[in-house]
């Protein structure tokens, strides 16, 4: 029982070393056509956690600090990709998390993983 319990606190400290969080308005929304299946998101903050080059395919030399990338294709990339919209339309503050892992046309943004818009 109490390795179990360490093997879970252990799992839940790696995977938070690995986030990339932000709580601030949504600053930019790009879309490209030498990556037409992902949507960049620009935040006007720097995420609170970062991590180092090589994790999870960010292999960039600098990984994004105030971006993140969704992929507009998908059904929850269509559905963050909207709520992303709206906030930018409405300036509401966006809390978004991103792991640390990157799509492999762009090695240096990591994906988001949740997203939630808020009046705060």
């Amino acid at each position: 029982m109490n390795k179990n319990f360490l093997f879970i606190i252990a799992l839940l400290c790696s995977s938070q070393s690995f986030a990339h969080s932000f709580n601030c308005n949504i600053k930019e929304i790009t879309n490209n056509s030498s990556t037409p299946n992902l949507v960049y998101i620009t935040m006007g903050c720097a995420a609170s956690g970062q991590w180092e080059t090589g994790t999870g395919g960010c292999t960039a030399a600098v990984i994004s600090d105030d971006t993140v990338v969704i992929d507009g294709t998908s059904e929850i990339g269509k559905r963050y990709y909207s709520l992303a919209l709206t906030a930018m339309a409405t300036q509401k503050s966006t809390i978004i998390s991103a792991y640390g892992t990157c799509p492999s046309d762009s090695p240096s943004t990591p994906v988001v993983y949740s997203m939630k818009v808020s009046n705060a």
